[in-house]
C-alpha cells in the first residue's frame, strides 16, 4: 500500500456538476458494504469512462491497483482535509457548519466511512493544503 500527501488543489475532474446516476449510487453502496472488494471500484472507473471522465477513471484504476492511500484537500468547494483510500474519499475532516451546508455533493460522489467535524467555523489558513 502506498501513502502520499496531496499538496495541490483538486482539479475540475473532482468537481462533478451533475447528480450521480443510480449506477453510481449502487456502486458506492457496494463499496461501503465490502470496501476490500475492488470489483465495484473498477466498475465505477468504467462508469467514469462512459461519462467522458477518462482522467478520473485512469486515476481511480491506478489508485485501486496500487492500494493507494492519499491525504489531501477535499474535492470540490469544501475546505477540509480528506483521506482517499484506493481512489475515493473514505474519511474527511471539516468544520461542522461548512460540512452541513455542503456535504451533499461529497456524499453523492464518495463512499465515506468516517467524518470528523470541528465546531469552530472556517477561516483563512485553518486547513493547510
Amino acid at each position: 500500500m502506498q501513502t502520499r500527501l496531496l499538496n495541490s488543489a483538486p482539479t475540475e475532474a473532482h468537481e462533478p456538476a451533475m447528480t450521480p446516476s443510480p449506477e453510481f449510487v449502487r456502486l458506492h453502496l457496494a463499496i461501503l458494504v465490502d470496501p476490500d472488494d475492488d470489483t465495484a471500484r473498477y466498475s465505477l472507473a468504467d462508469g467514469y469512462d462512459r461519462t467522458g471522465q477518462a482522467t478520473r477513471a485512469d486515476s481511480l484504476r491506478t489508485a485501486v491497483r496500487d492500494r493507494e492511500v492519499l491525504r489531501g484537500p477535499l474535492p470540490g468547494k469544501l475546505e477540509g482535509r480528506a483521506v482517499f483510500r484506493r481512489g475515493l474519499v473514505a474519511e474527511a475532516v471539516e468544520w461542522v457548519d461548512e460540512f452541513l451546508d455542503r456535504s451533499e455533493e461529497l456524499f453523492d460522489w464518495h463512499p465515506f466511512t468516517r467524518v470528523e467535524c470541528f465546531r469552530q467555523g472556517p477561516g483563512p489558513g485553518r486547513f493547510r493544503h
